[in-house]
C-alpha cells in the first residue's frame, strides 16, 4: 500500500468513533473455500444486520465508515431537529442538540441525569399528559 493510499484510507475511516471490535465480524467460507468477512451491524430497535461478504476486515471497516459518514450527519442534524417534538422540556436546561455521543465525558452527565430522574414523571412536549417512565 502506498503512502497516498494510506492517507486516503485514514480519511475514509474518520467516521468511526470507536475501534473495530471482533464482535463486529463474522468470518465464513464462500462456495470456493475462500475466507470472507461479514460485518454485523446493530441499531437499537432493529434486528441485527449482516453486510457482506467482504474480502477482509479492513474492507468491511471501510464500507462501514462510508455508510456512517452519511448516517451520522442524519443523526446529528436531521434527527436532532425532529426530536424537538418529543424531548422533555426542562427549564434552564435548553439544548439545541438532543443527540449526544455516550463517551467518557457524557457518561458522568448521563449518570447524573439518571440519578435525578428516577421516579420522576416526564412531560411530553407533543401533549401535556404526564407519562411515568
Amino acid at each position: 500500500m502506498t503512502k497516498e493510499q494510506e492517507g486516503t484510507q485514514k480519511d475514509e475511516i474518520q467516521a468511526l468513533e470507536v475501534k473495530p471490535d471482533d464482535s463486529w465480524f463474522i468470518e465464513a467460507n464462500d462456495y470456493q473455500g475462500n475466507t470472507v468477512v461479514y460485518l454485523r451491524v446493530q441499531v437499537t430497535g432493529l434486528l441485527p444486520r449482516r453486510a457482506g461478504p467482504f474480502s477482509d476486515r479492513e474492507t468491511a471497516v471501510l464500507a462501514l465508515a462510508s455508510l456512517l459518514s452519511d448516517v451520522i450527519m442524519d443523526i446529528d442534524c436531521e434527527w436532532s431537529n425532529d426530536l424537538n417534538a418529543y424531548v422533555e422540556d426542562r427549564p434552564f436546561q435548553h439544548r439545541s442538540n438532543y443527540v449526544q455521543a455516550e463517551d467518557e465525558l457524557g457518561q458522568a452527565y448521563l449518570q447524573q441525569i439518571q440519578a435525578q430522574s428516577i421516579n420522576t414523571p416526564m412531560t411530553h412536549r407533543r401533549n401535556s399528559k404526564k407519562a411515568v417512565v
